[in-house]
């Protein structure tokens, strides 16, 4: 968790409109009690993401996602967890407190500031500075046009050691060498980027964190050069493009994921608006699951050549334990000497998205590599491709995708397919059979009546009222039953608490997931009849707790005696049992 005082976050969370939240990045349309709108996470025809003015919560019956408004702005803006903290409390007007003693967070507002001048400072030299006249002939014949040059806000860097310090003064230079853009060396510092054409790199909040500088002339080397590692910038979660392609992506609901700058602006410019790229590193977890938050379907586009090749298994292999049911990659391998410039450039739109078609789905692919590497044609082969999955297939949590890829395996390999998938061992498939039989068993306890009992005060939290005595409940054991005291205790004299303030106050993430499900579980219940069922199963937990301490009682009865004290404990016990139910 943040450094946030959670008691800021519950007030944060009680002053914040779900609805206005949502409505100004999803237009809702009103529906009964609730708005509605298509779930901007998944595909969607007809609307099944539902939002609760009641319980400050939204909730999509279709793709089962939910969370608070903090949840959603980190899911739709793509931002952490303390920036959209930030976010809501700016719009509220609530400064955020520091936790004394705590260290502090880090503030980066001036280094964002700088970075926007240096930014605005190259493109000013690309229009300007007498040596950029390369540069501006490199990115005419590379076709990229004026607009492309003031989206992307492309700039170049003049070839003198001391451009920046001249332009920004000595005070600015400490802070210029911590973004990376000077170096210090042996007491001197002078520019990293010179005589470059600059690509500014923006984090998903558009600001300003690194850039990517390119060389106009093959002599040079190297011919890209990225900002080193900073506060600001960090090559494993960053990606090129992110924040403009980031609308395109979520009407594609497929994101592109290329090698180099000029791809994403050339595909940018004929229209293919959903392409980012990595900077100078392999997809990373980091990047995948970014991608995931907001789109289903993810397509690498390698080079064809044996760089291309390696770098596709390097992603197959990042990919398997992150793919779920539902989501997709793909890999498409261009022609030797192509890429995603070149061919958009020549054929445009039309011919980059046929090409595009061409794409290998991730269980061809997945078959294809190992296949390509071992002999099948022997049965010891055969077996070796087996031995040489297995470990691939037990990392993938997709119960669906991995079910069907033991089934292609098996056709392959030549064996019957259920003793492929007994010798895999089929774990997701256990799993699931041992996690319906439990449900199946917890249903016929008395844990239901507890999950009942937690799911109704999640979502009318003022039925707490109704407990009057929070003693009540002792000696019960029962599943679920320290959930439910907390509960009462959290809501006593807070009636008015919204069903969001109330998952934020649990940090532990098991717990909170379980009491996310009962938030949104569908209770079948009439408006007049939630009161009576609480009071219902208020008054069977109070006769539980007799039922649980007789049992006690007669047990010991039966393996050693009882006291005399315990007999006329038993006696009053039976009495009181009696009077309560009758």
């Amino acid at each position: 968790m943040s450094r946030i005082p959670k008691p800021f976050i519950e007030e944060l969370l009680t002053r914040v409109d779900i609805v206005d939240v949502i409505d100004a990045r999803l237009p809702l349309k009103k529906s009964g009690a609730n708005f509605v709108a298509c779930c901007p996470f998944h595909g969607e025809k007809s609307p099944s993401f539902t939002v609760s003015p009641t319980k400050q919560f939204y909730h999509c019956f279709g793709c089962g996602v939910h969370d608070n408004a903090i949840g959603f702005l980190m899911a739709f803006d793509h931002v952490d967890f303390v920036e959209a903290i930030e976010t809501l409390a700016a719009d509220m007007g609530m400064p955020i407190p520091k936790v004394e003693g705590d260290k502090p967070t880090a503030d980066h507002s001036n280094h964002y500031a700088l970075m926007e001048k240096v930014v605005s400072f190259y493109q000013q030299q690309l229009l300007k500075h007498p040596q950029a006249a390369g540069a501006k002939a490199y990115l005419t014949k590379r076709t990229i046009n004026d607009e492309s040059l003031k989206r992307f806000k492309l700039g170049f860097a003049p070839a003198g050691w001391d451009t920046l310090q001249k332009q920004f003064g000595e005070k600015a230079t400490k802070a210029l060498v911590t973004l990376g853009l000077l170096i210090e060396k042996e007491g001197r510092c002078y520019d990293r980027f010179r005589n470059r054409i600059l690509f500014p790199i923006y984090d998903k909040r558009n600001r300003p964190i690194g850039f990517g500088g390119r060389v106009m002339s093959p002599e040079e080397q190297p011919k890209y050069l990225n900002s080193p590692e900073t506060p600001l910038f960090h090559k494993g979660r960053s990606l090129y493009g992110l924040y403009a392609a980031r609308q395109a992506i979520r009407d594609e609901q497929t994101v592109l994921i290329v090698e180099g700058y000029m791809d994403v602006i050339a595909l940018a410019q004929h229209g293919v608006g959903n392409a980012v790229a990595t900077l100078g590193t392999a997809t990373t977890a980091d990047h995948l699951q970014q991608l995931f938050r907001i789109a289903p379907c993810i397509i690498f586009c390698f080079d064809g050549d044996k760089a291309g090749k390696q770098a596709a298994k390097r992603a197959l292999q990042t990919c398997i334990p992150l793919l779920r049911d539902g989501l997709d990659v793909q890999f498409l391998f261009l022609p030797s000497g192509e890429d995603p410039d070149s061919i958009v450039s020549a054929q445009g739109q039309t011919g980059f998205l046929a090409a595009l078609k061409q794409a290998q789905r991730f269980p061809d692919y997945f078959l294809q590599q190992f296949n390509d590497s071992i002999d099948i044609s022997s049965m010891t082969g055969r077996a070796h491709l087996v031995e040489v999955l297995k470990p691939q297939l037990e990392q993938l949590q997709a119960p669906a995708l991995r079910a069907l890829l033991i089934d292609r395996l098996a056709g392959v390999v030549r064996m019957d397919k259920q003793a492929l998938s007994q010798m895999l061992g089929n774990k997701n498939s256990s799993k699931t059979q041992v996690t319906q039989h439990s449900a199946r068993a917890l249903s016929t306890r008395s844990a239901s009546l507890m999950r009942t009992a937690v799911a109704l005060l999640l979502q009318r939290p003022g039925l707490a009222k109704l407990v009057t005595d929070g003693t009540a409940f002792e000696g019960l054991d029962l599943p679920g039953l320290d959930i439910f005291k907390d509960l009462l205790h959290l809501l006593k004299g807070r009636p008015e608490i919204s069903t969001a303030v109330i998952l934020a106050h649990w940090e532990e993430e098991t717990s909170r997931a379980h009491l996310e499900r009962l938030a949104t579980w569908v209770i079948p219940l009439p408006e007049d009849g939630w009161e009576a069922e609480f009071q219902g199963i208020v008054t069977r937990l109070g006769a539980l707790v007799y039922e649980q301490l007789i049992e006690r009682l007669l047990a010991k009865a039966n393996q050693q005696g009882l006291s005399d004290a315990e007999r006329t404990e038993l006696q009053t016990l039976i009495q009181e049992r009696t009077q309560t139910t009758t």
